[in-house]
C-alpha cells in the first residue's frame, strides 16, 4: 500500500452534518408516525384560527385590523405552547436512552466525541421543532390578509420562539445526561420545567407584589418585579403588544431577554458535555467555557433589571 496516498474525502454531506443527525433524520421520516404529527400539529392551529376568526367576525363590533390582531395573539400562542412542550420531551431521552438501551459505550466507541454526540442529538430534535415551526408559515400568514399586524412582528416572534425552544430543549438534554432511563428522564424534564417556569413565577408574582405594596414602590421591588420580564410569556407578550401597540420600542428588551436565553441553552450543554464527560472519564479541555454564557446571563439579567427595558413594567414614579 502507498503511503503516500492522498486519503478518501468523506462526502460534503457527512463532514457538515453529524453522522447522528443524518441516522436520527433517516429512521425518523422512514415511518408514517413523523408525518402524521405534522398533520395533526397543523390542523390544530388551523381549527383554533378558524374558531377564532368565526367568533370575532360575529361581533359587529370587530374590525378587520382587531380580527388579525386577536388571531395573531390565539394562533401564535397555541404554537408557542405546542412546541415548548414538545421541546423538551424530544431531548430527555437522548442520551438517558442510549444508556437505558445499553447502546452508549457502543456509540462513544465510534471516532466521534462527546460535543459531536451532543450536538448531533440535539439537532435531530431541533430539527423536528424547526420543520413544525417552518410548516406553520404559510397559516400564520393568513393575518396579513386582515391587517394590524407586520412582518416584523412575525419575524420577532419566529426569532423568540426559535432560541426559546433551544433553550427547552437543552434544558432535556442537561436532565437526560444524569439519568439512565428515559422515562425518567421525561418526567423529571417537566417537573422541573413546571417549577421553573410556573411555581417559581407565580410565587414570585405573590412575593414581589407583597413587597412592592409594603415598600411602597422603592427600587428594590421595582427590581425584584422586573425580574419577571425573564420569563418567556413576558417577550411573547411584548411581541404581542400587550405592554403598548408599539411593540418595536422593546427591542432592548427582546435583545437582552434573547441573550440570556442563548446563555441559558450554552450553560445547559456545556454542563451536559462535562457530565458525560466525567462518566467517560475523558478529560473536558473546555470547561473555561462556561464562563462565557455565564458572563452574558449575567450580563442580560442586569441590563433587564436596572436598564431602560425597566419601562416595561410602567411603573409609576416613586
Amino acid at each position: 500500500m502507498n503511503a503516500n496516498a492522498t486519503p478518501v474525502k468523506a462526502p460534503l454531506s457527512e463532514r457538515l452534518l453529524s453522522p447522528i443527525l443524518i441516522k436520527e433524520m433517516r429512521s425518523s421520516m422512514r415511518g408514517a408516525r413523523f408525518f402524521v404529527g405534522i398533520t395533526f400539529f397543523l390542523l390544530l392551529i388551523a381549527t383554533v384560527s378558524l374558531m377564532v376568526y368565526y367568533v370575532q367576525a360575529l361581533d359587529s363590533y370587530s374590525n378587520p385590523t382587531t380580527i388579525g390582531r386577536t388571531l395573531f395573539g390565539f394562533m401564535t400562542a397555541v404554537e408557542s405552547m405546542l412546541l415548548m412542550a414538545i421541546a423538551p420531551s424530544l431531548t430527555a431521552g437522548a442520551i438517558a436512552g442510549e444508556r437505558q438501551k445499553q447502546t452508549f459505550e457502543m456509540l462513544m466507541a465510534t471516532p466521534l466525541g462527546v460535543g459531536q454526540v451532543l450536538r448531533g442529538k440535539l439537532a435531530a430534535s431541533l430539527n423536528y421543532l424547526f420543520l413544525l415551526l417552518i410548516a406553520a408559515i404559510p397559516i400564520n400568514s393568513i393575518v396579513f390578509l386582515l391587517g394590524g399586524i407586520t412582518p416584523g412582528s412575525l419575524i420577532a416572534w419566529i426569532i423568540w420562539l426559535s432560541v426559546s425552544v433551544i433553550m427547552l430543549a437543552t434544558f432535556g438534554l442537561l436532565v437526560s445526561s444524569w439519568m439512565t432511563r428515559a422515562g425518567l428522564a421525561t418526567t423529571l424534564t417537566y417537573l422541573l420545567s413546571a417549577l421553573l417556569f410556573v411555581v417559581l413565577p407565580v410565587m414570585m408574582l405573590f412575593i414581589g407584589t407583597s413587597f412592592f405594596f409594603a415598600a411602597g414602590n422603592q427600587p428594590p421591588c421595582r427590581s425584584l418585579a422586573s425580574l419577571g420580564l425573564l420569563h418567556p410569556l413576558a417577550g411573547f407578550m411584548a411581541i404581542n403588544g400587550v405592554f403598548s401597540s408599539n411593540w418595536t420600542s422593546y427591542w432592548p428588551y427582546l435583545i437582552a431577554v434573547l441573550s440570556f436565553y442563548i446563555a441559558l441553552s450554552g450553560l445547559f450543554y456545556l454542563a451536559s458535555r462535562a457530565r458525560l464527560s466525567s462518566i467517560l472519564g475523558v478529560p473536558n479541555r473546555r470547561r473555561w467555557l462556561i464562563v462565557v454564557p455565564l458572563v452574558v446571563a449575567i450580563v442580560a439579567v442586569v441590563a433587564i433589571v436596572t436598564g431602560p427595558v425597566e419601562q416595561l413594567c410602567n411603573f409609576p414614579a416613586p
